[in-house]
């Protein structure tokens, strides 16, 4: 931007009045008003906000900025080495999430998997309210107490997006369909209380896996041509069309469903009489990239620039952005994997030592094997106390997965297959053994 003519300050005023950046929302709030209210010239409004800002980043970026432009230097060339270092800080960002995940979840899913098994093995063993106590201490107290802390470490570690999924209208309809599948399941189909929260859990999330599957699709097909779209303008260009024409003109050219919905509703715009920043404005994507890039360009167009060579490194910049993106995502595939298989192994495992139990309390003859296995009804409460934390510690591997892998809490197709796959063990375990 800075290339076409505009400058940083102007950049901010942009972010103030359009709240697509909101890391900096703020501080492009208190340079508007230093400079407006409290009789500051735009530099030194700047400079003022960036001496009292916490983030050294922050504050050498634009100290270094008013510098170079005090001296007449080359503001561009320094913007566009800054935005280099700012890009490859982003790519650092997402391999070291990458590998920080694999480890956390390798640590999720040894919690998840082994502690049901001893806590059984301990109830089938030995006799005591021990047992009963410990299993309940896992349940109300390890595995929400894990989630959270899990949630949490990885949304931390992960970069930002700020995209918008706008589940809204969807989840009171799948909470109430979910709560209602939940007492029928007892009453009618006379289902054990697991099973029956395995299928409630089952319904909620199948809506919202249908919802938030397509903005996720959505998303990931329009950050995914955005570069050949910068590099069809940046040939229009070439060609001697201006920003707004050659967009226009790409409208009718076939990308994939979502972004040609998106270029369709700016033409649309347009041709009501809008502005072009009130149409890119308008346009309604669950990508962040998405609006971002187009505020861009519209605000090269309006600054009269959009020179190749400028739309050339905006498409490299987002070409690069996004490669980064999908690599980071790429090395946690194998975890989400190992989590749609975890429930599976978890529900074998408990089957396992119920039929185990059962074996041993039919094999009993002597006074002796009964007091030695006189915890066997222990057993089968704690058992029955476990398959219930199962199924949410399946919900739960789900979400986390979600969050890992789709970057987003709301990506419900993880719940649902890592339920599906606690459902089909249930199934077919017994079968096997």
């Amino acid at each position: 931007m800075s290339v076409s003519g505009l400058s940083l300050i102007r950049s901010f005023d942009t972010v103030s009045e359009t709240k697509l950046f909101p890391a900096i929302s703020k501080e492009a709030m208190l340079i508007r008003r230093n400079s407006l209210y409290f009789n500051r010239s735009p530099l030194e409004a700047l400079e003022e906000v960036a001496r009292n800002h916490p983030s050294e980043i922050f504050r050498l970026w634009i100290l270094g900025y008013s510098s170079v432009l005090r001296s007449g230097g080359d503001v561009a060339s320094y913007l566009a080495s800054k935005a280099k270092d700012f890009l490859r800080s982003v790519e650092r960002k997402w391999m070291g999430y990458a590998n920080t995940t694999n480890v956390l979840g390798e640590a999720i899913l040894a919690l998840f998997l082994l502690t049901p098994m001893a806590l059984s093995l301990m109830a089938l063993v030995f006799v005591g309210e021990v047992s009963l106590w410990l299993s309940d201490l896992y349940n109300f107290l390890v595995v929400p107490s894990s989630a959270l802390l899990a949630s949490l470490f990885v949304h931390l570690s992960q970069p930002k997006t700020f995209d918008r999924y706008d589940l809204e209208p969807w989840i009171p309809p799948s909470l109430i369909m979910g709560t209602c599948s939940l007492i029928p399941s007892l009453t009618l189909l006379r289902l054990e209380l697991y099973e029956a929260l395995l299928l409630s859990l089952m319904v909620l999330s199948f809506p919202l896996a249908y919802a938030s599957t397509k903005r996720l699709r959505a998303c990931n097909q329009a950050e995914k041509v955005l570069p050949d779209f910068l590099r069809d303008v940046t040939e229009h260009r070439k060609l001697g069309f201006d920003v707004k024409e050659a967009v226009v003109r790409l409208s009718y050219r076939r990308y994939n469903q979502h972004f040609d919905h998106l270029l369709s509703q700016i033409r649309r715009a347009l041709s009501y009489g809008a502005s072009f920043k009130e149409a890119v404005l308008s346009v309604k994507t669950p990508s962040w990239t998405t609006r971002v890039t187009l505020l861009i360009i519209e605000q090269v167009a309006e600054s009269g620039g959009g020179s190749p060579v400028v739309l050339e490194t905006l498409a490299n910049y987002i070409g690069d952005y996004y490669g980064a993106k999908v690599a980071g995502k790429s090395g946690v595939k194998l975890q989400a994997y190992i989590g749609y298989g975890a429930p599976a192994f978890m529900v074998m495992g408990m089957l396992l030592l119920k039929s185990l139990g059962e074996q041993f309390s039919s094999a009993i003859t002597s006074p002796q094997l009964a007091s030695f296995f006189a915890g066997y009804q222990l057993f089968s409460q704690v058992l029955s106390s476990i398959m219930v934390t199962i199924v949410v510690s399946s919900f739960i591997i789900g979400v986390i997965v979600a969050k890992v892998s789709d970057l987003t809490f709301l990506s419900f197709k993880h719940p649902l297959i890592c339920l599906s796959s606690a459902a089909i063990s249930i199934k077919v375990t017994p079968l096997l053994i």
